[in-house]
């Protein structure tokens, strides 16, 4: 192709493919070099160009596959959440609250909060073993085996509280049939709390400690003993039970939390000990909103008086927590001593987490958490 004269192009310039640039007043010999050049190089060039469309139609599949698998995880993120209580039962003289924070779309983690009768609720609170979609439908399949009432004319009052280490019992049994090839584990820990009496029964299944905090400013890890579900068949799982006092808070969590809250003392690093109560709180909104490594879950149970409130307390992944009293947050602002010696966990906290999730739960404020009361 020849321009306009008074044009000034490069010489051979290509403008689409076969097709060249070339000025009127062009030396005849190099035009027949660009010539030249191109038909002996067009076979060449044909073969980048094949190459190039390939590669476009590749990417613009591999677009549509990302998009279709994003609205897929998307669909069960919504249908896993269709698996969590939606709010709390209302009971008298118990107020429970929860965070549920996944790392990604879906999450191995699931609980549950159920009215059991008149007198008791259970509280339910699994983890399986791994990340994404597999864990997901480990934990889809924990909550439709989960049985915690049985219900015949046979029975006294026509139902039976199946006991907590029974329930976990079943749950092992399932976890096990699950297995086709491939080991299916899951932590757990499951209660009954009788509202009337304060007593909190429960049994765990290699899940994280619960821990008791008192009104008194003390505290406990609940133990009991039992193997991850889906590893032993016949295994037993340890009963035990906890009387609540008022203003006595326990909370539930999974291992999430920890993974969020991973805090190492040292040079230039950050210390769980007289960690500044606004920081903390700061620090935790902001992963709560962030990118998470692990899901967390936080469950809150209180046996409050009349003029007490539950606060919902956001934290980072998975974490479940129930909290028994907010009266005595004035109390514990007045003690200004390490959470961890008031607490009495000296010795026993293995992760610099657990102080932190006491020096925050301790030290709420109203004023600013207040737009996280729901």
């Amino acid at each position: 192709m020849l321009t306009r004269p008074g044009e000034v192009e490069p010489l051979g310039e290509c403008i689409q493919q076969d097709v060249i640039i070339l000025p009127p007043d062009a030396p005849p010999a190099a035009a027949a070099a660009v010539l030249r050049t191109l038909f002996a190089e067009s076979e060449t060039i044909r073969e980048l160009v094949n190459e190039v469309n390939i590669l476009r139609t590749e990417h613009s599949s591999m677009a549509s596959q990302i998009d279709r698998m994003d609205e897929e995880l998307r669909l069960a993120a919504r249908l896993q959440r269709e698996f969590l209580p939606v709010k709390m039962p209302k009971v008298e003289g118990l107020e429970i609250s929860f965070l549920y924070r996944p790392a990604t779309y879906v999450s191995g983690d699931i609980f549950d909060v159920v009215r059991l009768d008149e007198d008791n609720v259970g509280l339910f609170i699994a983890d399986a073993v791994g990340h994404g979609v597999p864990a997901a439908l480990i934990t889809v399949h924990i909550k439709q085996s989960l049985k915690v009432k049985e219900i015949g004319r046979h029975l006294p009052k026509n139902y039976r509280l199946i006991p907590p280490s029974e329930v976990l019992a079943v749950l092992n049994r399932e976890m096990i049939n699950l297995q086709a090839g491939s080991v299916r584990t899951a932590t757990a820990l499951y209660g009954s709390f009788n509202f009337r009496t304060r007593e909190f029964t429960y049994a765990r299944a290699g899940h994280p400690l619960p821990l008791l905090l008192h009104a008194d400013g003390t505290s406990e890890l609940l133990e009991s003993d039992g193997p991850l579900l889906g590893v032993f068949p016949d295994e037993p799982f340890e009963q035990c039970m906890v009387k609540f006092a008022a203003g006595d808070r326990l909370l539930f969590y999974s291992d999430g939390f920890e993974t969020a809250f991973q805090v190492t003392a040292g040079k230039n690093k950050t210390s769980a000990k007289g960690l500044a109560n606004n920081q903390y709180l700061a620090e935790l909104m902001g992963l709560a909103s962030g990118k998470l490594e692990d899901a967390v879950n936080l469950f809150a149970a209180n046996s409050i008086s009349r003029s007490a409130r539950s606060i919902r307390w956001t934290t980072s992944p998975w974490s479940h927590w129930v909290s028994t009293s907010t009266n005595t947050a004035g109390q514990y602002r007045a003690q200004p001593c390490d959470p961890a010696t008031r607490c009495k966990l000296n010795g026993t906290v293995t992760s610099s987490a657990m102080a932190q999730l006491i020096d925050a739960v301790d030290h709420l404020p109203k004023s600013p958490m207040a737009a996280l009361v729901e």
